[in-house]
């Protein structure tokens, strides 16, 4: 398996200064009509990387 990838929700996002990343940018997209979707995800760095023997986890929480 490459990633483990779970749904959350939007409301649970991080604050970030990337706002097309954020909660209040989610709200303006659904007044325009777009959902938005937010995911937790995780990989062991080996899947990711070529020669990589190392078995700890990168974790994208977005």
């Amino acid at each position: 398996m490459i990633a483990d990838i779970n749904d959350k929700e939007v409301s649970g996002l991080y604050k970030t200064g990337i706002i097309q990343q954020t909660a209040y940018w989610s709200a303006v997209k659904k007044m325009q009509g777009i959902e938005s979707k937010a995911f937790n995800f995780k990989s062991k760095h080996s899947d990711l990387y070529i020669g990589v023997e190392d078995d700890t986890y990168f974790v994208g929480i977005y």
